[in-house]
C-alpha cells in the first residue's frame, strides 16, 4: 500500500503547480499483434511440446502537461497475452512512467519514476538427486517445472 501512496504524492507534487496554467494533452495508444515462442523455458524437452503461440495487446494513455518552464508526462499502460493452447502462460502486466522536468533561472529539477507489476514465469529443472532407495529408483519426471509469481518494481 505504501508504494501507491508514494506514487500519488509524487504525481500530486509535480502536477499541483501545473494544473491551472499548463497545456494538457491526452494521447491514447495501443497495439495488437501475434506472439510465438519455441524455446519456452529452455527445457530439454522437444521444442514442439513447449512452443506457444497467441495474441498480444497493449494499451495506455499518455497525459502530458507543458508550461514554459516545466513539463510532466504520466504514462500508464497495460500489456496482455493470450495463448489458446497454454493458458498457464497468459499474463496481464501493468506499467506506469512518470517524467517531470522544471527549469528555473538558476536550477533544474528532473524526476523520473517507473512502476511495473509483472507476471514472471521461471522454469526450473528437477534435482539430479536420485529418488527412491538404492536398487529401487522411482521414475522421475525430466520435464521442467514452471513457477509463476508476481513482481512489483517501483
Amino acid at each position: 500500500m505504501r508504494p501507491r501512496v508514494a506514487i500519488a504524492a509524487a504525481v500530486s507534487l509535480c502536477a499541483g503547480s501545473m494544473a491551472h496554467a499548463a497545456d494538457w494533452e491526452v494521447l491514447p495508444f495501443g497495439s495488437i499483434g501475434g506472439y510465438y515462442e519455441s524455446i519456452l523455458g529452455l527445457s530439454p524437452v522437444k521444442a514442439e511440446e513447449l512452443s506457444v503461440s497467441g495474441a498480444t495487446a497493449s494499451a495506455g494513455v499518455a497525459l502530458r502537461a507543458t508550461t514554459p518552464v516545466s513539463s510532466l508526462v504520466l504514462r500508464p499502460y497495460a500489456r496482455s497475452t493470450y495463448f489458446p493452447g497454454d493458458t498457464d502462460s497468459d499474463y496481464n502486466n501493468a506499467f506506469a512512467d512518470l517524467d517531470y522536468k522544471r527549469t528555473g533561472q538558476r536550477s533544474r529539477i528532473a524526476i523520473f519514476g517507473q512502476f511495473a507489476r509483472e507476471t514472471v514465469t521461471s522454469r526450473v529443472l528437477p534435482s539430479t538427486t536420485p529418488l527412491g532407495d538404492l536398487g529401487n529408483p522411482l521414475d522421475s519426471d525430466i520435464n521442467a517445472a514452471g513457477t509463476r509469481s508476481r513482481r512489483d518494481n517501483y
